[in-house]
């Protein structure tokens, strides 16, 4: 188990947050808040895995966006995944999983940061195909406060 210690501010920011969420699972709505309504400038991908809360004072999660770039040829599996993160308290990391059509995991381990471009991830791929028709690539990126977004993305590999 690690321990964290939590300035007094953060702690009380903390234990307010978590009573508004508490009141909004059980009564639906805080009382003197409006709801708004969120305009993004970017897009979010469709099938990444995102909350948007739309309250003023929740702590967004990070957003995180998949450029794969893969190649099976002379029975592997090559290439490079990049990632670009963005979010209000910076990504601490961004965990890659590979899995098989069948769902088995074959791979699992951390990008790499750019040391040239803020934000930017990259993770290198090399497998042995096997009989590999599709590989799941699912990017998971994490910030400094614990939130995390998730993008997955199947690929179909042509021998």
């Amino acid at each position: 188990m690690t321990k964290v210690f939590l300035p007094q501010p953060l702690y009380t920011y903390q234990q307010a947050m978590l009573r508004a969420v508490e009141q909004v699972r059980r009564e639906g709505t805080i009382a003197g808040l409006q709801p708004c309504s969120v305009q993004m400038p970017f897009r979010i991908p469709s099938d990444a895995v995102s909350s948007q809360p739309c309250l003023a004072g929740l702590l967004q999660p990070p957003r995180i966006e998949m450029l794969p770039d893969i190649e099976k040829r002379n029975g592997q599996i090559d290439g490079l995944l990049q990632f670009w993160t963005w979010g209000e308290f910076g990504p601490l990391n961004v965990s890659v999983n590979l899995r098989d059509a069948q769902g088995n995991l074959i791979e699992s381990d951390y990008a790499l940061p750019n040391p040239e471009f803020m934000n930017h991830w990259a993770y290198i791929i090399e497998l042995e195909a096997a009989d590999f028709t599709s590989l799941t690539v699912q990017g998971i990126v994490t910030d400094r406060l614990g939130g995390m977004s998730m993008q997955t993305v199947t690929l179909l590999l042509e021998a």
